[in-house]
């Protein structure tokens, strides 16, 4: 067990390493940022310094003074509020001027492309495939298509919400395939709980898929 532990854990490192080197740019650099895109400046880096700002305080911010006359922060699913992996970007100190850190919103979002992988590496293990297979398959997920392409480039929610989409039918599988009925209701159970990770990021039209 432990070196078929090892073995993964290997393979995992490596997906990881190439992920980080696919955005080596993005992490190591000061010349590009995903948050020079309107809805990403005007949205997402706006909802997470507001929300930020009030965590420091001790508010949970429940009402957005400042746009539309007020209006419900909670009542827009994008701003993925109580999403647990946003934690550390509120609790980050601000800077001087008060605003989050950029860095960290960039490091954010390259872990979401290295658990979007692994999640899928995971899968496609499941599924049968060998380990090579499967890390093609995690990084062709994880960085080309809907995941890697100007949608989760300019949507960071939809982003965090795609990367439940493997962890849904890992679980959902093996609760099919299970003949012990605890075993199956547990891991329908876990499908279920990935499926209100997708929801509490924020990606509405993931959700729905």
């Amino acid at each position: 067990m432990l070196p078929l532990f090892r073995f993964q854990t290997a393979w995992l490192l490596l997906v990881a390493a190439i992920v980080i080197l696919f955005y080596g740019q993005l992490l190591f650099t000061n010349r590009f940022s995903f948050l020079l895109d309107k809805d990403d400046a005007n949205q997402a880096y706006a909802w997470s310094r507001f929300t930020a700002a009030n965590i420091q305080k001790g508010i949970v911010p429940l009402w957005d003074p400042h746009t539309q006359g007020g209006h419900s922060f909670i009542g827009e699913m994008q701003t993925g509020l109580f999403y647990p992996l946003k934690l550390p970007l509120y609790l980050w100190p601000l800077d001087r001027s008060g605003l989050p850190s950029m860095r960290l919103q960039h490091v954010s979002y390259v872990g979401a492309h290295i658990l979007a992988a692994w999640f899928m590496f995971f899968l496609a293990c499941e599924v049968g495939l060998g380990s090579f297979a499967a890390l093609v398959a995690g990084l062709c997920f994880s960085l080309g298509g809907f995941m890697g392409g100007p949608v989760s480039w300019g949507w960071p929610h939809l982003l965090d919400s795609g990367i439940w989409l493997p962890v849904i039918l890992l679980f959902l599988m093996r609760s099919l395939r299970h003949t012990d009925l605890l075993r199956a209701i547990l891991n329908a159970a876990l499908a279920g709980l990935a499926l209100a990770m997708v929801v509490l990021a924020g990606g509405l039209h993931v959700a729905i898929m």
